[in-house]
C-alpha cells in the first residue's frame, strides 16, 4: 500500500517507476512482503537490563537446576537446531547460519569472561531468556519459566559441555570490568573511529563503513564460513540482549571477544578508554535509531509506503537524486523465499529501506538494501531472466548461494541445499 503525501488535485494516469539501489551493489526490481506494525510503536529497548555478574576472578557457578527437569526442557524445544547431543546438528541445522551452537567444546560466544574461557551462569540464562538477535535462536523468556531456563542451562553445563568441565577445580574465570562509561559525544566518536581503522584494525575486517564486507573468506571454529558483523545494523548483533543501541553491548564484545569466531578479545591491546571510544563509534554508525518491533526486536516494519509529491520538475530516475532526501526511508523485513523451489533458506539481505514520490504522472519507488557480497549487475549484458528461480527475480543469485552454501564435503554438511548460482541479474527498470 502506498500512502500519497501532498497530493496535488487532479492527478490522474500515474506510471510507476521502479529503481533498486544496493548499497555497494547494482539496480534491481525487488518484490517486498511487509507485515503492520502500529506506527506510533517507540521502542528502543525490548528487554530490560539482562543479569550482569560481577566484576572478578572466580570458578564458574553451579546454577539451581534440575538436571533431569532441564534434559526434558532440551528435548522439547531445543534438540531441533542443537541436536540431540548437543553438537550443533540437529534436523535443522543444515538449513540455518549462524550456525547453532556446539555445546561439545564448551566455546560460547557472548559472554562476560575472557577469551576462551567458560561463559557465568547469567550469561547462559541470558541467551536463553532474551536469544541472540541476528540468528533463529530465539527470547525463551516468554516461553519457558524461570525455573525451567535455569533447568535446561544445568542440563547444558553438564551433560552437553563434554571436553571441559565446569565444576573443574582447574577452571577458572574472568569477569569483565566496564569501569566508567565514557558519554558518546562527537570527540569521543572520532577518537573512536581512529582507534578503528589505526590502531585496532578493525577495518580489516568490518570495513570501512562498518558494513561487514572487509573480510568474506572466513570461517569459524567448526569450518563453517562467517562474516564479520555489520555494525551498522546493532539490532542483528548477537548479544544486544535485545537492546541494541547500548554501547555496553559493543564494550563487552570487544573486551571478551567472540570464542570460536576470528573475533578476538581487545582487552589488552586496548585501554578501557579506547574500548568506550570504540563502543560509542560503532553505535554511531546507525544513521537512524529505528524504533524496535517488541515481538522481534528489530525495527518496526511499517505496511503503508509513504510517497511525497514532487512540486517541480520529473520523479528522480536515478538513486542518487537529492530529492529522495525529502522523503524518510521506510524499513521493510526480507524473509528467505521457501516456497518456490529452488528454496532458498538462507538469505543475507535481510532488510530493504523504501523511499516513494510521485508527479503528476509517475510514482517513483527507491529500494535500498545492504548487499556486503557485493553482486554487480554486468552493465553491458542484457538483464536475463528466469521466472523458475522467483528469488533470483529479487536479488542475483550470489545473495543466496556462493557466499551461504557450501557444496564442498570436506568444508561442511550444506551440500546439495542449493543449485549452484546460474548469473541471474535484474533490471533497473520493472517490467510489465
Amino acid at each position: 500500500m502506498i500512502e500519497i503525501l501532498g497530493q496535488k488535485k487532479g492527478s490522474s494516469g500515474l506510471k510507476k517507476a521502479v529503481l533498486g539501489f544496493g548499497l555497494g551493489t547494482a539496480f534491481a526490481a525487488a518484490l517486498i512482503i511487509g507485515s503492520s506494525v502500529p506506527g506510533n510503536a517507540q521502542v528502543f529497548k525490548v528487554s530490560p537490563a539482562p543479569l550482569e555478574p560481577s566484576p572478578g576472578t572466580y570458578k564458574p557457578g553451579t546454577l539451581a537446576g534440575n538436571i533431569e527437569a532441564g534434559k526434558g526442557v532440551y528435548f522439547r524445544k531445543c534438540v531441533w537446531c542443537h541436536g540431540p547431543d548437543g553438537a550443533g546438528d540437529g534436523p535443522s541445522a543444515i538449513r540455518l547460519i549462524t550456525k547453532p551452537r556446539n555445546f561439545n567444546q564448551g566455546t560460547f560466544k557472548i559472554r562476560h569472561t575472557g577469551s576462551g574461557e567458560l561463559p557465568t551462569d547469567e550469561d547462559l540464562f541470558n541467551s536463553v531468556t532474551h536469544g541472540l538477535s541476528g540468528s533463529v535462536m530465539p527470547p525463551w523468556g516468554s516461553i519457558l519459566s524461570e525455573q525451567e531456563r535455569k533447568d535446561v542451562v544445568s542440563f547444558i553445563k553438564k551433560e552437553l559441555v563434554k571436553d571441559r568441565e565446569f565444576d573443574d577445580p582447574d577452571e577458572e574465570i574472568t569477569v569483565i570490568s566496564y569501569g566508567t562509561q565514557i558519554p558518546s559525544s562527537p570527540e569521543s566518536i572520532e577518537q573512536g573511529r581512529d582507534i578503528f581503522m589505526n590502531k585496532a584494525k578493525c577495518v580489516e575486517c568490518h570495513g570501512v563503513e562498518g558494513r561487514g564486507d572487509g573480510n568474506l573468506t572466513q570461517r569459524d571454529d567448526w569450518a563453517f564460513p562467517i562474516f564479520p558483523a555489520n555494525l551498522q545494523k546493532p539490532w542483528n548483533l548477537r548479544g544486544n540482549r535485545r537492546d541494541p543501541y547500548n554501547p555496553r553491548n559493543i564494550f563487552r564484545e570487544i573486551s571478551t571477544g567472540l570464542n570460536g569466531t576470528p573475533m578476538p578479545s581487545f582487552a589488552e591491546e586496548l585501554s578501557e578508554e579506547e574500548r568506550w571510544h570504540v563502543a560509542n563509534f560503532v553505535i554511531s554508525l546507525t544513521d537512524i535509531k529505528r524504533p524496535l518491533d517488541p515481538e522481534t526486536g528489530k525495527p518496526a516494519i511499517g505496511f503503508v509506503i509513504k510517497s511525497r509529491f514532487v512540486e517541480e520538475g520529473a520523479v528522480p530516475d536515478t538513486p542518487t537524486d537529492e530529492k529522495w532526501l525529502a522523503v524518510p526511508p521506510q524499513f521493510v523485513g526480507m524473509a528467505s523465499q521457501i516456497i518456490q523451489p529452488p528454496r532458498h533458506f538462507i538469505r543475507t539481505v535481510d532488510d530493504i529501506r523504501v523511499r516513494s514520490l510521485y508527479n503528476d504522472k509517475e510514482v517513483a519507488l527507491l529500494f535500498q538494501w545492504d548487499d556486503r557480497t557485493e553482486s554487480h549487475r554486468n552493465e553491458s549484458a542484457e538483464a536475463k531472466y528466469d521466472y523458475k528461480r522467483l528469488s533470483s527475480v529479487a536479488f542475483p543469485a550470489i545473495n543466496t548461494t556462493q557466499y551461504t552454501h557450501e557444496n564442498d564435503k570436506a568444508r561442511g554438511p550444506l551440500k546439495n541445499v542449493n543449485p549452484e548460482p546460474v548469473g541471474v541479474y535484474n533490471s533497473a527498470r520493472q517490467r510489465d
